[in-house]
C-alpha cells in the first residue's frame, strides 16, 4: 500500500534539512507508483514513492546502478529509504519522447533510442557486464499474458462469447506468437521501451524511466515496443526503416558472425509486436477493470490498428484479423469505453 504523503514530506525534509517541503504531484503511469517534483536551492529533484511493492523498489534500485554501469542515462539515486520505498532521484524534466517527437526530430531520436537498446544488449552479452539476475520472459510467461489478454479483455471487459472455431483462431494465434517469441536469440530487455518511459536530454541523449521490470527475452521485444507503441503512430515504413537501422547498426557494433537476416528479423519483429500490443491491451483493460482506470482506453484502438496492419501481412494471422475486425473491435467500439 502507498504511505500518507506525511510520511513521505518528512523523510525529504530531513534529507533536504529543510521544514519548506513542497512536492507536487506529476503524472504517474500504468502501475501504482506516485512521483513528485521538489525544488531545492534552484535545482529540481524527484521523489518517489515505491512503497506499494518493496521488491518493485529493490529491482529499480539493482537494474539502475548496472544500467549506470553500462552507460545508460538512468536517473541518480540521491536517496533511498529502503524501509518505506522512497526514493530521490534526478529530474530528467518532461521532454518525454511522446511530447517532444515531431516529424522533424522523429527519425534522429528513434534513431539514439535504437542506439540504446544495441548498447544495452552489448553491455549484457560482455563477461564483465554480465553480473544482473533476471527472470526469463518465456514460453510460459508469454503464454500468461495472452491469456490474461483473452480474460481480461475479451471476456470481463468485453464480454465477448466465442464459438469452439474462435477459440481455435485464438489459441492457434497465441501458440504462434509465443513460438517465434521462443525462438529468437535471448536478450537483456526493458520490457517498457516506449515513448513515455523515454526522455529527450541534452545534446541528444535518451533518458531511461521505469526499468524495473527488466527481465531476459526475445530479441526483438524492446524493438517492438517503441516501433509499435500503441501511444504513438509510427508508419510501417518508418518502423521498418529503424529495424534496418537495428539491424546494421548490431551487426557493426557485436554480431558480426551473427547469422540472423533482415528479412528474419522483420518476421521476429512483427510476430513479436502483435503480442506486445496484445499485452498492452490487457494491461489498459486491467486498470479499468481493477483500479477503474480510463486513461488508457483510447490507446486500444492504437494497438489494434497494429495488430490488424501486421496480421493482414501474414498467412498465418489471417482469421485471426478477420476475428479482430469483425467481432472484437466493434464491441469495443460500441462499449463507450473511449
Amino acid at each position: 500500500m502507498l504511505k500518507d504523503l506525511t510520511s513521505l514530506e518528512l523523510w525529504a525534509s530531513q534529507y533536504f534539512k529543510t521544514k519548506a517541503i513542497n512536492l507536487l504531484p506529476l503524472p504517474h503511469d500504468a502501475s501504482l507508483r506516485r512521483y513528485y517534483r521538489i525544488t531545492q536551492n534552484n535545482k529540481n529533484f524527484i521523489v518517489a514513492d515505491s512503497s506499494y511493492d518493496l521488491n518493485v523498489y529493490k529491482k529499480f534500485i539493482d537494474v539502475n546502478l548496472v544500467f549506470k554501469k553500462f552507460s545508460l542515462r538512468v536517473p541518480e539515486i540521491f536517496a533511498c529509504n529502503n524501509k518505506e520505498g522512497f526514493l530521490i532521484l534526478t529530474d530528467f524534466g518532461d521532454q518525454t519522447y511522446f511530447a517532444a517527437t515531431n516529424k522533424n526530430n522523429f527519425a534522429s531520436n528513434y534513431q539514439n533510442a535504437i542506439k540504446q537498446i544495441i548498447l544495452l544488449q552489448k553491455e549484457y552479452l560482455s563477461e564483465s557486464a554480465n553480473q544482473l539476475i533476471l527472470s526469463h520472459l518465456d514460453a510460459t510467461f508469454l503464454a500468461w499474458e495472452l491469456e490474461r489478454f483473452a480474460k481480461y479483455f475479451l471476456q470481463m471487459q468485453l464480454n465477448i462469447q466465442f464459438s469452439d472455431a474462435e477459440k481455435i483462431v485464438l489459441q492457434n494465434c497465441f501458440k504462434i506468437l509465443v513460438s517465434s517469441a521462443s525462438l529468437q536469440p535471448q536478450i537483456i530487455i526493458h520490457r517498457d521501451y516506449h515513448s513515455k518511459n523515454l526522455m529527450v536530454l541534452n545534446n541528444n541523449e535518451v533518458g531511461i524511466l521505469d526499468f524495473q521490470d527488466a527481465m531476459l527475452g526475445p530479441l526483438t521485444y524492446d524493438l517492438a515496443s517503441l516501433l509499435r507503441d500503441c501511444y504513438v503512430h509510427v508508419a510501417r515504413d518508418d518502423a521498418l526503416q529503424l529495424v534496418k537501422y537495428y539491424y546494421e547498426n548490431r551487426k557493426n557494433n557485436f554480431a558480426k558472425s551473427d547469422k540472423l537476416t533482415l528479412s528474419k528479423l522483420i518476421k521476429y519483429f512483427d510476430f513479436m509486436s502483435i503480442q506486445r500490443d496484445l499485452k498492452a491491451i490487457y494491461t489498459f483493460s486491467y486498470k479499468f477493470l481493477e483500479h477503474h482506470d480510463q486513461r488508457y482506453q483510447p490507446y486500444i484502438k492504437t494497438a489494434f490498428n497494429y495488430i490488424i496492419e501486421t496480421s493482414a501481412l501474414y498467412s498465418e494471422f489471417f482469421a485471426f484479423k478477420e476475428l479482430i475486425q469483425q467481432k472484437v473491435l466493434p464491441v469495443f467500439l460500441r462499449g463507450n469505453f473511449l
